[in-house]
């Protein structure tokens, strides 16, 4: 395997491989750097003897030589793409500085033949034992040779082989320690890094799932502030940051489950809040309960509705026969002209009566729906038409505020009764008379129709209760008008709402989906 074609089993990458090389020629700079200021004082000191060859001119160029082969060791680390050989270059240049300092400073005698050690030591932290090995090898023969060298021919064979066995094995000595040592540090070193990967993989997987629940997740340190908190609880508590838990939140010090009403936007929100304790401080978690709440109160309703049902399923005949047979009877009644007015009040309260116990039988069983297509304007325009004759209201003027608006699959009957109740129920609001507004738009992949009044308002308190079966603030009232409303606006598809402030009036609103041929057609245009 040669250099240039692989790489060590040991090294993951050339690009690790690269910063090593980069830390490596960082090192060697300063090292470079404290060997010249050692040189310029063993040379000051007079401390050892130099090499006849040493003028002023010489060390200038060991020294330009020197800062010049680090700086292209440096610019080269970007360009190369052979990591292991460029490493093994700086490898050789080592081993040729080294020896530059050795001969020009004593020959085998030379306080830098230490050194030698060190460029063993840079060897095992670029490629570990092979680097080691190699690099002491060559250091040693270059020691031996020189040895021998300056020995001549008058060297002792027996001298000369300790004298080589000596420094190959002190130079293999420190080769398989510093290998030994770099090998374990690699591994050590790649362990830590799949545990920072792993952990840094876990914690972006853990804030994308945070981010992504339908719940705000907030990491309060010990001191009562916000360590930490997904994307839905900041939306929510913008202030988090800015204010400690128990200011922004009254319950914190007392409660570990609460529930609060918040407004967002135009809409009031249930939110339920789950404290924790931790070893770390805390945890808050807020869910959104809105679905949850509005769900239990619809059933409550359908309970209510149906035991209205089931109790008018019994008594409508019991009631209507003995009504109509009163109101009969009182027809055929041969009355004076003065008790003409009693017969009328009988008359119209036996007629109260029976559409009494009609809404009660309409309220308490699903509407059966018999959609067709339906210009929608045009049936507010008949339900404003109709309510025009009752003289009851002669005060109130509704007007309808139609906008261009794809036809709906409805049922005609269910719809005007939904439109009627919602007008009546302005109406009766606005003693004094007033406007009553219908308008109708289409708006995204959905239909919104808003009727609004001028009349009383709603107290805010009153708001979510609208819907309940029997809940009413009119005297006479029923309570089962916009009951019904909300029940046959669910059963086709859609949802209602209503907006109001005590003594500004009130706004009804629905949303209705586009009927399937409708939603098709829009999606093609889009």
């Amino acid at each position: 395997m040669s250099l240039a074609s692989a790489e060590p089993e040991s090294l993951s990458a050339g690009t690790t491989l690269a910063g090593r090389i980069t830390r490596y020629i960082l090192i060697r700079l300063v090292l470079a750097t404290g060997l010249l200021a050692y040189a310029a004082l063993l040379l000051l000191t007079e401390q050892v003897a130099p090499s006849a060859d040493l003028d002023a001119g010489t060390l200038m160029s060991l020294v330009g030589g020197l800062y010049l082969v680090l700086g292209l060791s440096a610019l080269g680390v970007t360009s190369t793409t052979n990591h292991l050989g460029y490493a093994y270059l700086q490898m050789a240049g080592d081993t040729v500085i080294v020896a530059s300092f050795v001969i020009l400073f004593g020959g085998s005698d030379s306080p830098f033949t230490p050194v030698f050690a060190v460029s063993v030591v840079g060897a095992a932290w670029l490629d570990q034992r092979r680097g080691a090995l190699l690099i002491a090898t060559v250091n040693g023969l270059l020691l031996v040779g020189l040895a021998l060298n300056e020995a001549g021919g008058a060297a002792d064979p027996v001298r000369v082989a300790a004298l080589i066995l000596s420094k190959l094995f002190a130079f293999y000595l420190v080769a398989l320690l510093a290998g030994e040592l770099a090998a374990r540090l690699q591994v050590t070193g790649e362990k830590l890094a799949a545990e920072a990967a792993r952990g840094q993989l876990l914690a972006e997987d853990l804030a994308q799932v945070l981010d992504a629940i339908q719940a705000g997740v907030v990491l309060v340190a010990p001191d009562g502030r916000a360590r930490k908190a997904n994307a839905l609880a900041r939306q929510l508590f913008p202030e988090l940051d800015e204010r400690p838990m128990a200011e922004l939140f009254p319950q914190w010090d007392t409660s570990t489950v609460w529930e609060e009403e918040v407004t967002l936007g135009l809409r009031q929100r249930a939110l339920l809040f789950t404290r924790a304790e931790t070893e770390a401080g805390g945890v808050l978690v807020v869910e959104d309960i809105t679905d949850l709440r509005r769900m239990q109160q619809r059933i409550a309703r359908e309970e209510r509705l149906s035991a209205v049902g089931r109790l008018s399923a019994g008594i409508a005949h019991e009631i209507r026969n003995p009504l109509t047979s009163l109101s009969g009877a009182v027809q055929l009644l041969d009355l004076s002209e003065k008790d003409e007015r009693l017969r009328d009040i009988i008359s119209r309260e036996v007629s109260r009566l029976n559409r009494l116990v009609t809404d009660f039988m309409n309220a308490g069983s699903p509407p059966e729906l018999r959609p067709i297509p339906t210009d929608l304007n045009a049936l507010a325009r008949d339900v404003v038409a109709a309510f025009e004759q009752d003289p009851r209201y002669r005060g109130v003027e509704v007007v309808v505020e139609a906008r261009e608006i794809p036809v709906l699959d409805l049922d005609q009957d269910q719809f005007r009764t939904v439109l009627w109740n919602l007008v009546l129920n302005g109406a009766q609001h606005m003693p004094e008379g007033g406007l009553i507004r219908i308008v109708t738009e289409h708006v995204g992949r959905r239909v919104r129709v808003l009727v609004s009044d001028e009349g009383t308002g709603i107290d805010e308190a009153e708001l979510p209760h609208v819907w309940d079966p029997f809940y009413t603030r009119r005297s006479g009232g029923t309570g089962l008008g916009l009951a019904t409303v909300e029940r046959v606006v669910r059963e086709h598809g859609g949802e209602v709402w209503v907006h109001s402030t005590e003594g500004r009036g009130a706004t009804f609103g629905i949303w209705l989906p586009l009927t399937a041929v409708n939603a098709e057609e829009q999606a093609t245009s889009a």
